[in-house]
């Protein structure tokens, strides 16, 4: 009931006036495979194959893994077999999350079709794939996306500034996932000198400025300092040189 209607009937009353037969084929690609049947006539030795059909796609992986949620052109390469022509859909899944349904999809062959998510604020952690042929016939893999959010990032203006002069260092941290952020300075011994930030952090970025003080409130003397930022995927240390 699935293969195509031909144009013409055929007719058998016996097997020895003829009879269908059918038989898999395995393709050298990958791992597609193809049922095809045919009708053979009395005497001959020669079959007439006409449909060859799958219904049902079959994802096997999917490529890159991870995704970040502040992408919202994320490009995913989906591989496996019976990729129709026509409409295609991919949608990614979670448990207690809104699905998240390419915003484009590209057949690149019978094994391969290419989708564009939005993944800005989308949930951290495992997604399921699910691409749906245009007979509405889908495949699901689960877990087969992790949904992760990127390293955070530290930018210094002013990194060799004199206080004396009134000027100081200005840090912009920018973070992509809520949670504590701290800032301190250290001497080239190691010795603290100052935490200028020490508190919960949202999404974006804090700015901070440093007027080349201690705890204390006192000019720091001229010379090296280190200054180490701590937060979400964020450990970094930067350079900041005092002149008076």
């Amino acid at each position: 009931t699935t293969f195509s209607a031909e144009a013409h009937i055929w007719l058998s009353t016996d097997t020895a006036s003829g009879g269908i037969g059918a038989f898999a084929i395995r393709r050298t690609q990958g791992f597609r495979y193809r049922a095809y049947y045919g009708f053979i006539q009395t005497s001959s030795f020669i079959p007439g194959i006409y449909s060859a059909l799958t219904t049902t796609p079959d994802l096997q992986a999917v490529s890159p893994g991870i995704g970040m949620n502040n992408d919202a052109g994320f490009t995913l390469t989906m591989t496996g077999e019976i990729i129709s022509t026509g409409t295609l859909t991919a949608v990614l899944t979670k448990a207690d999350q809104t699905n998240i349904t390419a915003t484009s999809i590209l057949r690149n062959s019978d094994l391969s079709a290419t989708a564009v998510f939005n993944l800005l604020g989308a949930d951290l952690g495992q997604w399921n794939v699910i691409l749906t042929n245009h007979d509405a016939q889908s495949s699901t893999l689960t877990d087969a996306l992790n949904i992760d959010f990127p390293a955070g990032d530290v930018d210094i203006t002013d990194n060799l500034f004199n206080p004396r002069r009134g000027q100081q260092a200005r840090i912009d941290v920018d973070i992509h996932h809520p949670g504590d952020l701290s800032l301190s300075i250290y001497t080239i011994n190691g010795e603290p000198v100052a935490r200028i930030f020490n508190q919960p952090a949202s999404i974006g970025r804090t700015s901070v400025l440093w007027p080349g003080t201690t705890e204390s409130g006192n000019v720091v003397a001229s010379g090296l300092y280190y200054l180490r930022t701590k937060g979400p995927k964020l450990d970094q240390i930067d350079k900041i040189i005092v002149v008076k």
